[in-house]
């Protein structure tokens, strides 16, 4: 028989007490770190989803729709309001766009490639969302502080960057979902008021199974 990992027992422990009580339940640090281990996006399958963001250069929240595809690595294909592919692997982002050519009629495909940098808040909420789809929790310990709540099978993640200088561009990152399903991601940075001067989410609509 196979042996259990630490990380199995705490998650078989965690879905228990959390389903049986019906109440929200404040994880341990390994327990939230266990959760993430069990984390399935669904692979080679297209997801849909929808991105709302708030942003001081702009006077009204603005909305992006489209799929996302899991395979090596992340690709979000942005069909709302205008085309756009994005590609994150392995810590490097690209972004594609249509632009429209200067000297000759039509458009052409620019693409824009970076190797995301911890230290930018922006490039990190990136890098921890690959981290939480990948399970590699190295990367979540290394630059957050990890917190989690669970009620039944629902459950929350909150992780706060843990460099003062990412702090001031980002508050904390939030990450929803139902079972192993991750279904929302959201980054927020706190204004004077107790609301925010800056947030990004992106929705998810899993594919439902097929009955069997």
């Amino acid at each position: 028989m196979r042996e259990w990992s630490q990380h199995s027992v705490l998650w078989l422990l965690l879905m228990c007490s959390a389903a049986c009580l019906g109440e929200e339940a404040t994880l341990t640090q390994d327990e939230t770190l266990a959760l993430i281990s069990t984390l399935r996006f669904p692979s080679g399958v297209e997801v849909g989803f929808e991105q709302r963001q708030l942003n001081p250069l702009f006077s009204r929240v603005s909305t992006q729709r489209g799929v996302m595809l899991k395979g090596e690595g992340l690709v979000m294909r942005v069909t709302e309001p205008r085309v756009e592919l994005r590609k994150l692997h392995e810590g490097n982002v690209s972004l594609t766009r249509q632009v429209r050519n200067r000297n000759t009629p039509g458009y052409r495909n620019v693409t824009r490639q970076m190797q995301l940098d911890p230290e930018r808040a922006s490039h990190l909420a990136l890098l921890a969302l690959e981290a939480v789809l990948d399970g590699r929790l190295s990367i979540l310990q290394e630059h957050f502080s990890l917190a989690g709540t669970r009620q039944g099978e629902a459950w929350q993640l909150r992780l706060v960057p843990r460099s003062d200088e990412v702090r001031r561009r980002m508050s904390r990152l939030w990450f929803h979902g139902e079972a192993e399903q991750l279904l929302r991601f959201r980054s927020e940075l706190d204004d004077d008021t107790g609301g925010f001067s800056h947030f990004l989410e992106v929705s998810m609509q899993p594919p439902v199974p097929a009955d069997n």
